[in-house]
């Protein structure tokens, strides 16, 4: 999984300490899904910051 926030590249610690790894977990089980479902569909959140977007 890569992980951008504002189309900037970014590692997992640093959207974990962002988002907070209880929400990070609820969001990489919706993209997940979403995946699943669609997987030309862009995966996007907001967190404090900007947009984080999700590529799996």
């Amino acid at each position: 999984m890569k992980f951008y926030i504002n189309g900037k590249k970014v590692t997992k610690k640093a959207v974990t300490e962002k988002a907070g790894a209880e929400r990070l977990g609820r969001m990489l089980e919706e993209a997940k899904q979403t995946h699943a479902e669609d997987p030309n569909e862009q995966i996007s959140f907001m967190v404090p910051g900007g947009i984080l977007t999700i590529e799996i």
